[in-house]
């Protein structure tokens, strides 16, 4: 969609005169346009003075591009998991993270919370908050491999569960190839969309 532009100029027209007068970003498209109010013509059109505004307005309608293509959902590793938060957190997409590792602990917490401590063999933990509302928490034998699905916390490294079960082989079989799949889709990500 070209903005700003009067309606007899095309932009087939526009591409086949190759124009100068008018700023492209790679994709081809222009982003913003202004008004040349020094001239006499009110029909020319000139490119925005202020670069930063126009990369800020091209940045956001990535992201919101981005934003509309819905919902990521990334297998891994707890060490994997929190390196991916890091790096998303400011996309402002919604993402779940499914987590197979070992449960080390498993403690009550407020009203119907249950607080689990979820670690690699030889990596970093993460806190597990599973809320009993629908479904009660399953049965664990500390310590137990166990499959944990939800997002992470806003402002924080803890994991909000929506579902918890202990892992079954497959589960542990497959994981370095999720992993892998989401690593290359996690670089995509930041490879188009970041700054």
């Amino acid at each position: 969609m070209l903005i700003g532009l009067p309606r007899f100029y095309s932009a087939s027209s526009m591409f086949a005169e190759a124009r100068t007068d008018c700023f492209f970003r790679p994709m081809g498209l222009p982003i913003a346009l202004s008004l040349n109010t020094s001239s006499s013509c009110s029909c020319c059109w000139m490119p925005m003075k202020d670069e930063a505004s126009i990369f800020t307005l091209f940045y956001c309608r990535l992201l919101g591009e981005l934003q509309k293509l819905g919902t990521r959902v990334f297998s891994g590793p707890v060490e994997n998991i929190l390196k991916w938060h890091k790096l998303l957190q400011d996309f402002g997409i919604m993402v779940l993270y499914e987590i197979v590792g070992k449960c080390v602990s498993v403690r009550a917490g407020e009203s119907c919370a249950k607080n689990l401590v979820v670690r690699d063999d030889n990596g970093p933990a993460i806190q597990v908050v599973y809320y009993e509302i629908d479904f009660f928490l399953p049965e664990l034998k500390i310590p137990c491999p166990i499959r944990v699905i939800g997002r992470i916390m806003p402002g924080s490294s803890r994991l909000q569960a929506f579902n918890v079960r202990p892992a079954t082989g497959d589960d542990i079989s497959i994981l370095p190839r999720r992993a892998a799949v989401a690593s290359h889709h996690v670089a995509k990500l930041l490879k188009e969309y970041s700054q």
